[in-house]
């Protein structure tokens, strides 16, 4: 089977049989960005929908990562024997996940560039790292609740966002020294697993202490953690302008 193959197969399954699409008629409400909710409601921006693509992708092994584009935010299918090697990743092809998987290449990110009258630069082409989408999503939450006037969720978020782009040098120090590991925990679980308006959702009634979907819960913010340091490589192991793709 292809690459392109592949990612067809994945499209249909996740946007032809369960349904998801982006969120065109609301772009900026703050339920984009909560992953329980997009997978609720099966809607979200480009960032959430990319996540989960890019999650479902790696669980069965297809090389597909983010792309932190101003503006947007699309996957790239890399080459798997260049990332075996250890050679500057080769990126196949693009993909949309806002645009219903979308396939395109590398030209149209640069007319896309160029509509936006920005430089090309490297990091617009090359898979990010977990850290950019995990900062990318809070800063989409921030600005939703700045227009929204929720000034105390904003100040949560910006908590959790101070941590995240902290120097990496005394990040690892005081999560080695399990300093913040449960204030990050605790802000997650918020952040992730609540509704908009702070009520608990479905997924995160269920994650009362001692439950196993609590400690599942825990095991993944440590394990996106350690991710985020470089430990580990992907969340599988363990993120507008309309444009013309």
């Amino acid at each position: 089977t292809s690459a392109v193959e592949k990612v067809k197969l994945i499209n249909h399954v996740l946007y032809n049989v369960y349904g998801f699409s982006g969120n065109t008629t609301n772009h900026q409400d703050p339920q984009n960005s909560y992953i329980s909710q997009v997978l609720e409601s099966k809607k979200g921006n480009q960032i959430t929908l990319a996540a989960i693509y890019s999650i479902i992708a790696q669980k069965l092994d297809i090389p597909v990562y983010g792309v932190n584009l101003p503006q947007h935010f699309i996957l790239a299918y890399v080459d798997k024997e260049s990332r075996r090697e250890n050679s500057p990743e080769e990126v196949l092809f693009y993909i949309n996940a806002f645009n219903k998987g979308y396939i395109f290449g590398r030209h149209d990110v640069d007319t896309f560039l160029k509509q936006l009258k920005i430089s090309p630069d490297p990091r617009f082409y090359e898979p990010c790292t977990n850290t950019d989408i995990v900062t990318r999503i809070l800063r989409n939450l921030i600005s939703a609740y700045e227009k929204l006037g929720y000034h105390d969720k904003v100040n949560e978020i910006e908590d959790l966002l101070a941590i995240f782009v902290e120097k990496e040098t005394e990040y690892q120090f005081r999560f080695r020294n399990g300093v913040i590991a449960t204030r990050v925990v605790q802000l997650l679980r918020y952040c992730f697993f609540k509704t908009p308006s702070g009520k608990p959702s479905g997924i995160h009634r269920g994650l009362h202490r001692g439950h196993p979907a609590h400690l599942t819960f825990r095991s993944w913010c440590e394990g996106l953690l350690r991710a985020c340091m470089g430990e580990v490589h992907s969340f599988g192991s363990v993120t507008p302008t309309r444009s013309s793709f």
